[in-house]
């Protein structure tokens, strides 16, 4: 008998905004979901045009689904080497070596890339702010009842460890984001640890928001608890009005709401738990663990292979 194949292939994909291999895994992701939902790709490509055929589109006999799982490194390297840094930067000749090695591979992919911004010597930044806004992204798109949204507002944090798998219009929409975070640095050398930056990306992309926040219970959970209470006008506004304010109110959620704050350092604690000891970083459904943007095609293949029997039967 054929072996019973799943309507998708889940994937967790852990990453670092600072990571240049992470970014090639981003855009990978978004392009691959962009094509499964029949959208072009956005990203500034000027040397080349878009043709039906996306570069770096993963191959795959069954949809992908992906569950985004950003994390901070500094953390996570302290616990497996006891240094704040990766192997990358603590070596000279590996970091010029890994960023040729990117240049070689966005020329292939038609991926934009400039390198790490002058900030003022080119090098990581602090991460921490846009990675507090895309787990709060993450988790308020999750909270309407998808089937595997991770999500307990009777928890404390309002989430539990399990991974966030959206509709694929929600998957879509994140992997753009999240991609237009990595570009905002990579290419267009934004400083994305700049509040003023991450103000920038929020309003450009409000009005794709504003659907599914203005109605999300985790939203509405949080400016319900004293912390955010100084919010409770913006979620009962108007629509136009909602989504013109989206920008800055998000931006101070993520500033000062304790159980927002505290989201990152339950997703990286969650990381180290899980063996995740860099980015990016790839678990298949069976547990598989795989490290690095060149693993990302062998990591759905195994995806697709090695389906959980209770979901294979579904």
């Amino acid at each position: 008998m054929a072996a019973i194949r799943p309507a998708t292939v889940r994937l967790q994909f852990w990453f670092e905004y600072n990571s240049l291999y992470s970014y090639l895994s981003a855009v990978r992701i978004y392009r691959t979901l962009a094509h499964q939902v029949g959208q072009s790709d956005h990203l500034e490509r000027p040397t080349k045009t878009v043709t039906s055929t996306l570069p770096g589109v993963l191959t795959s006999t069954a949809p992908l689904a992906v569950a985004f799982r950003p994390v901070l490194l500094g953390p996570i390297f302290r616990h497996f080497t006891g240094q704040a840094t990766g192997p990358i930067f603590s070596q000279v000749t590996r970091l010029e070596y890994s960023q040729r090695d990117v240049v070689r591979t966005c020329q292939r992919e038609d991926i934009p890339y400039h390198g790490y911004p002058s900030n003022p010597t080119p090098g990581p930044v602090n991460t921490l702010l846009p990675t507090r806004v895309t787990t709060f992204l993450m988790y308020c798109l999750a909270s309407h009842g998808e089937p595997d949204a991770a999500l307990d507002l009777h928890h404390p944090a309002g989430l539990t460890d399990q991974p966030v798998y959206l509709t694929l219009d929600k998957q879509f929409l994140l992997a753009n984001w999240v991609k237009s975070v990595f570009q905002a640095f990579f290419y267009d050398g934004r400083d994305i640890s700049e509040a003023n930056v991450v103000l920038n990306l929020l309003q450009r992309f409000a009005s794709e928001l504003a659907p599914g926040l203005s109605t999300a219970p985790l939203l509405r959970w949080l400016v319900e608890q004293p912390e955010g209470q100084h919010l409770s006008t913006w979620i009962t506004q108007s629509p136009a009005e909602f989504t013109s304010a989206l920008g800055p109110s998000v931006l101070r959620l993520c500033q000062s709401h304790p159980v927002v704050k505290g989201w990152v350092k339950h997703q990286t604690e969650q990381a180290i738990r899980q063996g995740v000891f860099g980015a990016p970083f790839f678990i298949t459904e069976d547990g598989e663990h795989f490290w690095g943007n060149d693993r990302l095609q062998e990591a759905l293949h195994w995806g697709i292979a090695n389906v959980p029997v209770t979901r294979a039967k579904m």
